[in-house]
């Protein structure tokens, strides 16, 4: 599993494009990873607290027949990564009406 601390955007900015995959009570979602913004500015050097610049990616399911799931913890895998932990929040539909969810990492 991956280690939160140690995420960055770089991490997850060679996957933009590409499918993961969310297990929730025995479904399958399929999730798009859409977009990955840098969120304000870099921490300054040495600070007690922030360790990364903050970060916010944007997933769109991918044929999920209408269902979504709550915002809540889950497991994300991907081919090219380990499986990590991440805090998803559904956003609502897009305009291509797939569900929208929101990653943010500060």
């Amino acid at each position: 599993m991956l280690d939160l601390a140690a995420i960055t955007a770089d991490t997850f900015a060679p996957h933009v494009g590409s499918n993961f995959t969310v297990v929730v009570e025995e479904q399958t979602f399929l999730l798009n990873l859409k977009s990955l913004d840098l969120n304000g500015e870099p921490p300054p050097p040495n600070h007690p607290f922030l360790k990364r610049q903050p970060f916010s990616m944007l997933f769109e399911s991918v044929d999920d027949g209408g269902l979504y799931f709550p915002q809540g913890y889950y497991t994300v895998s991907h081919e090219a990564l380990e499986e990590v932990q991440l805090f998803m929040v559904p956003l609502g539909p897009g305009l291509e009406g797939a569900m929208l969810y929101g990653v943010v990492f500060s």
